[in-house]
């Protein structure tokens, strides 16, 4: 198998730090994207096959750079849609602009690289994996904005795997349950007032009371991640672990049973 060429959003830290360290340590090549310098710079010397790029996929400028990035190294296989983050509260209760910043970064910052990147991803049959949540699937007391977020770029990849199929590009939609990669611990979160404690905040109380057996080790996600750039035929979305598998087949059940 010829070696490839990533790009991975959110490489400075959680899977896309450790899928980045997994894909050069197989003998692939890397542009490395993430807001945080110090991170990236730190990355880089693990690695001559990883290039860091300092940029904010929410942002024109960042895309800018990752593209020409991308274009200097010669195109690339396979696009990782990792950066993102919880955002945990009431949907009332959240703030405009706090719900417009997890849907830049979710939704729009993925979108514009997609875009961007489509003609590279076109001329080599690549591969469009874009990290989304069991929760992008259902949503929990408190996670309907973040649900929502992560709802919309499953139904985008869905729709560019059935778009782009005479092309021989591919998109999947990775579900992970809960890791440990400090996502619950960076999580935005608005605490509910009276109205909400009795949902929103019984949840977020339970969350918060997860111990370390709770929850998975990220080098599944990964190797998920790896085993999906290399299929012929991947799927459109992809569970990861017994408590994604858990919670989505009882959510859908649900689903049929209200159809």
């Amino acid at each position: 198998m010829s070696a490839k060429n990533w790009l991975i959003t959110g490489a400075s830290s959680g899977f896309g730090r450790q899928l980045t360290e997994a894909v050069v340590g197989r003998g692939d090549s890397v542009i490395a994207t993430g807001r945080r310098s110090d991170a990236l710079a730190e990355l880089t010397e693990t690695s001559p096959r990883i290039t860091a790029v300092v940029a904010d996929v929410t942002e024109p400028d960042g895309i800018a750079a990752i593209a020409a990035a991308v274009e200097t190294a010669g195109g690339i296989d396979v696009l990782v849609n990792n950066a993102g983050y919880g955002l945990f509260g009431a949907v009332e209760q959240i703030s405009d602009e706090t719900t417009r910043a997890v849907f830049e970064t979710h939704v729009f910052g993925p979108l514009a690289l997609i875009r961007a990147t489509l003609p590279s991803l076109r001329s080599r049959r690549g591969h469009i994996i874009n990290l989304s949540s069991q929760l992008g699937a259902y949503a929990w007391p408190g996670s309907g904005l973040y649900s929502a977020s992560k709802s919309a770029l499953e139904l985008i990849s869905e729709a560019l795997t059935l778009e782009l199929a005479p092309t021989g590009v591919t998109a999947t939609a990775i579900q992970p349950g809960t890791y440990g990669t400090g996502f619950i611990t960076n999580a935005v979160v608005e605490g509910p007032n009276d109205v909400y404690a009795p949902t929103v905040g019984a949840l977020l109380g339970q969350v918060a009371e997860l111990g370390p057996d709770a929850v998975g080790d990220p080098s599944e996600v990964v190797d998920a991640i790896l085993k999906v750039a290399d299929s012929d035929n991947p799927p459109a979305r992809l569970p990861v672990g017994m408590e994604a598998v858990t919670t989505i087949r009882t959510y859908l059940q649900k689903q049929l049973e209200q159809l």
